[in-house]
């Protein structure tokens, strides 16, 4: 199949182009208006070459029969209407019912056609469909766009923060009707903020066992030494303890050594899994205890070791898990999938002040349910950390900030691949 490109001053010229080098037969596909006049993409589906017998060359789209008995006028007559209906509003219904190019075929599906119609695919039909359904997402969105602007321009801004498609779909069903809506950031903010599920109340205040988890450079450590002099400024250091059973990273016990220095409270070190719960319970009297767990990356067999050695723990320890918010998507929702097994109580969002977007890590977030208890944004202890409960407010106008800073516009073809589907059922 012969693809190509025209660009002419009009759609007259266009055609007298697209007759000059692909002949009576071409099809137009997409055209599209531009500075200088009118893009026009067309090709001829008949070319021996693309098929394996080219005794018998037919064309992929109609049976030999019809190819055949194509005149020269008719041929005409098809390009032409193909002309008038790239140029005619197509609805949505209408152009999800379209399985093939011809202008005779957009009104029917390609199981209507005759078997001899399904030739051999090439790599050019690939390009071909590739094309046809950016289109065909480019129709549903616009349809969309016109029947719900609101809505459409809602989408497009959550999209900026950075959220997920299938999670601005979720924060849109906390909307309901968004039609009669006049500030399409505020609203939509609020229901986001709504959606992000945090802890109801300050879990480390009350005391226990709790250990922070989560793959190397998450800042774990740091972590720990915050919510230790956060308890620490409220309720005293004699009822704290640090565990430290990070044996893998280099100096993880020496920077916790200099935290627990710093705010004079004691540590202990963990040599492997199998003296862990002898360590703990010679710690049953303290009121706080704070567990630095091995920094290593997620995909890292040994993890699955780690994870087994706190859920066989003799003691009741809860696990809070550290994600970066400076992560993709993909990477936190890795990181809650490994740890899942360990059944973390809550997350603690960390590198916030690092983040060029946090969409992704909301994303994450609210796609696993997972309530988050705490919110790091610098080094300092233990002014850096915040209540996710008080905060969650303050994280959505970052994510604001993130997005004025760096995120760039999304064109209307981004948000039809994104969002094709939402239009469909809107």
């Amino acid at each position: 199949m012969n693809i190509r490109r025209f660009e002419a001053q009009d759609m007259r010229h266009a055609m007298n182009l697209i007759r000059a080098e692909l002949g009576e037969d071409a099809v137009i596909l997409e055209s599209a208006r531009t500075a200088d006049g009118i893009e026009v993409t067309a090709a001829i589906d008949f070319d021996p070459a693309l098929y394996i017998k080219p005794e018998q060359p037919r064309s992929d789209l109609y049976p030999p029969t019809t190819v055949s008995r194509r005149s020269e006028g008719a041929s005409s007559e098809r390009l032409r209407m193909d002309m008038e209906d790239m140029e005619r509003p197509i609805s949505s219904y209408e152009a999800a019912a379209a399985g093939t190019v011809g202008a005779g075929n957009r009104r029917g599906t390609a199981s209507n056609l005759p078997p001899e119609a399904h030739a051999v695919f090439t790599p050019e039909d690939d390009s071909v469909r590739c094309m046809l359904e950016a289109r065909l997402s480019r129709l549903i969105w616009d349809d969309m766009r016109s029947r719900n602007p609101v809505a459409a321009n809602i989408m497009r801004n959550l999209s900026r923060l950075g959220l997920t498609p299938d999670v601005v779909e979720q924060v849109m069903a906390r909307a309901g009707d968004v039609s009669k809506l006049e500030n399409s950031w505020s609203g939509p903010l609020k229901w986001l903020k709504e959606s992000i599920p945090v802890t109801p109340s300050d879990l480390v205040m009350h005391g226990g066992m709790f250990a922070v988890a989560g793959p190397t450079g998450v800042g774990k450590t740091t972590t720990i030494a915050k919510l230790a002099a956060r308890y620490a400024l409220r309720n005293g250091i004699k009822d704290i303890a640090l565990v430290s059973a990070d044996n893998y990273r280099i100096g993880a016990r020496e920077q916790l050594e200099t935290f627990a220095r710093i705010i004079n409270v004691p540590v202990y070190s963990v040599p492997d899994a199998a003296k862990l719960d002898d360590t703990l319970a010679g710690l049953e009297n303290k009121r706080l205890v704070l567990i630095d767990t091995a920094g290593m990356g997620q995909r890292d067999e040994r993890m699955a070791d780690q994870l087994l050695s706190l859920r066989r723990a003799a003691a009741d320890i809860s696990l809070l898990l550290a994600l970066p918010a400076n992560a993709q998507t993909e990477t936190n929702q890795e990181i809650i999938d490994v740890f899942a097994a360990a059944k973390p109580e809550a997350a603690i969002l960390t590198k916030v002040d690092e983040a060029t977007s946090l969409g992704g890590a909301l994303s994450a977030l609210i796609r696993a349910d997972l309530p988050l208890a705490y919110i790091c944004d610098g080094q300092r202890v233990p002014e850096d950390l915040h209540l996710a409960v008080q905060s969650v407010g303050w994280l959505v106008k970052q994510a604001m900030d993130c997005m004025r800073d760096h995120a760039a516009r999304i064109g209307k073809d981004e948000m039809a691949q994104r969002f094709a589907k939402v239009a469909v059922n809107a």
